[in-house]
């Protein structure tokens, strides 16, 4: 008999599939920034993110002035027997020609650029031909009435106005005068002036740190340092209050002033909550200084 032969494939070796010889990687990780921008796309809604945005690009002060518009506006269009909404160059026209002859504002454009903003971010929507809203606002501008510069506050008016301190509240508004003039800062930065803000840096400088500062788009603060004068005497020599006297010196301005505002627990080193109790308290005091003052801004160039 022919024994028969077992047939047996040769053994083949096997070779390991691309997608097995690449390790397995885990999530690549995200940075802190990246973390936070995920969360807010995957917690927000895209609305909401462009609410956000838009009204960003209008500074709290404004939007008042913003607000104030609309109504005016719709006002004029109901005079004119035009649709508000959506706008036309019919209903743009007559309230800007409101605003003209009405002569009601020092800045009549601002209202009217006011509802062409809120025009565009309505659902309707609005287009806008950029040379015809040029030749009209150059009409509501026209003819204007120059706006009243305020004078500036002199260190001799300083010391008129110091010279008729009678109370605490007088000594802080014009020690915060002196603060706010070396600083060239805002009220609205100025009131909101922590004493931990008023920082020692060694023993002849001192480190001021501003917040809310307006047109600034990068920085949260401005900080300067200023240094201790060599001598107070002559223009710079203190300024004389029936309470005491209020350095010219920035350090040692800033430090009394600190130092004021820490002895009776205030938040502030100016005192003072708002622009309109500081312009009521130097009102008193120009008063009884017999120092002449303009009205605040605002309406001053009404």
């Amino acid at each position: 008999a022919v024994a028969s032969a077992a047939l047996v494939a040769p053994a083949v070796p096997s070779v390991p599939s691309a997608a097995a010889t690449v390790p397995t990687q885990s999530p690549r990780k995200r940075t802190k920034n990246q973390a936070a921008f995920y969360s807010a796309v995957a917690s927000v809604a895209p609305a909401e993110a462009v609410r956000v945005l838009n009204d960003a690009r209008t500074a709290d002060s404004t939007k008042g002035t913003y607000r104030a518009a609309l109504p005016l506006y719709e006002a004029a269009c109901a005079r004119g027997e035009h649709p508000p909404w959506p706008p036309s160059k019919e209903s743009f026209t007559v309230f800007a020609g409101y605003l003209k002859v009405s002569m009601a504002f020092a800045s009549p454009a601002t209202y009217w650029w006011a509802v062409v903003e809120e025009a565009r971010h309505r659902p309707s929507g609005f287009r806008l031909n950029r040379d015809w809203a040029k030749g009209l606002v150059t009409a509501l501008e026209r003819g204007l009435p120059p706006q009243e510069q305020a004078e500036p506050l002199t260190v001799p008016v300083l010391r008129s106005l110091a010279a008729a301190v009678s109370t605490e509240v007088d000594f802080t508004t014009v020690l915060g005068l002196v603060c706010a003039l070396f600083t060239l800062a805002r009220v609205d930065s100025f009131l909101t002036l922590c004493p931990e803000d008023v920082q020692d840096v060694g023993r002849g400088k001192v480190r001021v740190c501003l917040s809310r500062l307006k047109g600034e788009r990068r920085r949260e603060v401005v900080d300067p340092v200023f240094e201790r004068l060599g001598t107070c005497a002559g223009e710079f020599r203190p300024l004389w209050t029936p309470l005491g006297v209020v350095p010219l010196c920035p350090v040692l301005a800033f430090r009394l002033l600190r130092r004021r505002a820490r002895d009776v627990g205030a938040p502030t080193v100016a005192q003072c909550d708002t622009d309109q109790a500081l312009i009521r308290r130097l009102s008193h005091l120009c008063a009884r200084a017999g120092v002449q003052q303009k009205d605040p801004g605002r309406v001053r160039n009404r």
